[in-house]
Parts: structure tokens; C-alpha cells; sequence
């Protein structure tokens, strides 16, 4: 715990998130607590926040999108965010969503941010009561949960949503490379196993293997258009071919 002139962090911590749904960019929910003079801060509060690779100590990411890359070597002002958001704290304690885009005054924070393995949370503070600006004390590394974001070999392009398994670049909207042969598993419990093509919001093609058999059927509006049976035999209009090719 360091101290300043005017304020001090009694706690900090940092809890995380993951994607709320695909395509939204990452929150990281975090929750600190801020002493004033030594007794903790109630009122509306001015921070500014920046996420900071640990080893250079530079900026990947900050609340307004200024001085990303730059680096407090040459003073808090060289690498404090510009702006500021106002937050209530109450009995000291606050809460923000970091990259929470629908706020208006947060930058998203990009997966590509957690490719650093050793990534902390940087927070400023004023009080607005004349105390000045603060830099919070200590940095708070992030915890495995944001990395759960970004696995490894699976890579998001933002600028697409195409995901890409084994390729930093996905030309679809899944990209699987692999050196080696590339097998998609699809196991079911219980039930058929297969894979839905839908090219609207209605019509759909499903090529599956029916529950409980090793069989193979193409199927359009839910009928079976094409059939393969264990021994062989192709149906085509029909589930149960009984010769080589059942039409």
C-alpha cells in the first residue's frame, strides 16, 4: 500500500467477466475501494483507468483510448489517461464494467490485450475536492478469468467476428488450419449427431447421423433427401434403402 498526498487505497481487487454473448466485446466487472485522508471516500469520484503490460509497464488499453503505448518512465502525465469518468462511491466502494461500450465513455477492451501473459490494472483518482489526481497503489495484476478469453490457437479478427482455429487470419467465419488431417468431432449423448447448414431464417440442411446407428442422411425441411445405410446401400427419398441404390 502506498501513500499520497490527500488519498490512499485502502483495497483494491479486480473480478472478470467473459463475453456476454458473441460478438460483444470482453467486460472485465472490477470493484475497488478508495480511502481519503485515511477514512474511506463517499461521494462522486473522477477515475481514469489503463490496463498495462507488467513487464514494460506500457499501456495495452485505457477507459478513453489516449496514450495507449505510452509508459509512466517519464511521469504520471506521460501516461495518464486523458479523460475522466465520474463514478459513485459509496462508504468507499465502487463498481464499473471496464470496456463497457454501451456506457458512451468506454473504450471495448480488445481480446488481443490478454496475447500479454502478465497484464495489471492501472486506476487514477480525484475527489474533486481538491486533492488532485492519484494514482492508485498497487497495480492490480489481472487474475486467469480474462484469460479465458483468449485460448490458445483460437484467434477472434474483430474487425470480421471470424474465428480462427489454428490461423491468426480466418477467412470464414470458422477457420480451422492444422498440419495435419483436420477432423470436426461432433458427439451426441443421446439423440442424432450432425451438422445444421441454415441459409436463412427458415430453410435449413442437415447432414447427421441418425440416433443410435453408425448411418449418414442428408436432410432438407426435416425429410431425408439422401441416405446411407450401415451395409452400404443408398436411398435416395428414403430412409430404409434396401439395394445398392434405392431410388
Amino acid at each position: 500500500m502506498r501513500s499520497h498526498p490527500g488519498s490512499h487505497v485502502a483495497c483494491l481487487s479486480v473480478i472478470a467477466s467473459c463475453l456476454a454473448q458473441v460478438g460483444t466485446p470482453p467486460g472485465l466487472g472490477h470493484h475497488g475501494v478508495v480511502a481519503v485522508r485515511g477514512e474511506r471516500f463517499t461521494g462522486t469520484g473522477a477515475f481514469r483507468f489503463a490496463l498495462v503490460d507488467v513487464q514494460t509497464g506500457v499501456n495495452t488499453w485505457t477507459h478513453d483510448g489516449s496514450k495507449i503505448g505510452a509508459s509512466c518512465g517519464a511521469g504520471e502525465d506521460a501516461c495518464r489517461p486523458d479523460g475522466a469518468l465520474s463514478l459513485a462511491v459509496v462508504n468507499g466502494v465502487y463498481t464499473v464494467l471496464l470496456g463497457d461500450v454501451t456506457s458512451g465513455a468506454m473504450q471495448p477492451v480488445p481480446i488481443a490485450v490478454f496475447n500479454d501473459p502478465k497484464v495489471a490494472l492501472r486506476v487514477w483518482f480525484d475527489d474533486l475536492r481538491g486533492n488532485g489526481v492519484h494514482r492508485l497503489a498497487p497495480d492490480t495484476p489481472l487474475t486467469a478469468a480474462p484469460y479465458a478469453l483468449r485460448l490458445p490457437n483460437v484467434y477472434v479478427d474483430e474487425s470480421t467476428g471470424n474465428v480462427g482455429v489454428g490461423t491468426e487470419t480466418p477467412s470464414e467465419a470458422l477457420d480451422i488450419e492444422r498440419a495435419g488431417p483436420a477432423i470436426v468431432g461432433v458427439t451426441a449423448q443421446a439423440g442424432a449427431a450432425g451438422v445444421r447448414l441454415r441459409s436463412d431464417a427458415t430453410g435449413a440442411v442437415e447432414i447427421q447421423s441418425p440416433a443410435g446407428s453408425d448411418e449418414l442422411s442428408i436432410r432438407t425441411a426435416g425429410v431425408d433427401r439422401l441416405h446411407i445405410s450401415l451395409d452400404g446401400n443408398v436411398g435416395v427419398g428414403t430412409a430404409e434403402p434396401q439395394q445398392r441404390l434405392d431410388v
